[in-house]
């Protein structure tokens, strides 16, 4: 992928859905966002960017989709945490959707009560790192079309689980005018516009690490 460059100026009246975060191997998780925000001077155009909202409180996996507008455009199976939930929920598989404790480890929330997880790569023993293609992702429509011109900031943080064992140095956000799909779990083959400029691996477990861009 394209490492970062400059500012990003998209074509008028644009209204696209923002991609952050690409995912693999459930012995590698990223806990994704706390905070994703696109900016134009003081205005967010990413609402429940903190993953505090929800249509239902999580008492399962791959339910990103009770964050309230965020949702997965793949069949990959993107998680939702939130404080809400505490311990695993009675009659359910045994996955704890809580924070700061649940399945993946102990990680309080960057702000608030919620985030979301996603793996970045797959890989069933290790043998085979990085594994196959498979990638998990969460989206959000944006709240008002982008302007040409205008220069926009894109932030969000990811922490890597605890029960990882390996980690990535290159994830990023998309912007697209049409939502992208895929009725698998196989990555979106297209190029992120804002990527971790830095590429040092993001094995921070204990705490949250910036990604950003303008």
């Amino acid at each position: 992928m394209d490492p970062l460059r400059g500012s990003h100026h998209p074509q008028a009246g644009q209204r696209p859905a923002v991609f952050p975060c690409l995912g693999g191997m459930r012995s590698f998780i990223l806990l994704f966002a706390a905070s994703c925000f696109l900016r134009m001077q003081a205005q967010e155009l990413v609402p429940n960017g903190d993953f505090e909202q929800y249509t239902t409180c999580p008492d399962s996996a791959s339910q990103i989709d009770r964050a309230t507008g965020w949702s997965r455009p793949t069949a990959g199976t993107s998680d939702y945490f939130n404080a809400c939930q505490q311990g695993v929920p009675p009659g359910f598989n045994a996955f704890n959707p809580g924070v700061p404790d649940n399945t993946f480890g102990h990680q309080p929330a960057h702000s608030g009560n919620g985030y979301a997880g996603f793996y970045c790569f797959y890989s069933a023993d290790g043998s085979d790192v990085p594994g196959n293609d498979d990638h998990e992702y969460v989206s959000h429509a944006l709240a008002a079309p982008l302007v040409l011109g205008e220069v926009y900031n894109v932030e969000f943080f990811v922490s890597l689980a605890d029960v990882s064992k390996y980690a990535v140095n290159d994830i990023g956000a998309l912007l697209s005018v049409q939502k992208p799909h895929r009725d698998d779990e196989f990555a979106i083959t297209a190029t992120p516009q804002f990527m971790n400029a830095s590429l040092t691996m993001l094995d921070d477990k204990s705490g949250w690490t910036l990604i950003h861009g303008c």
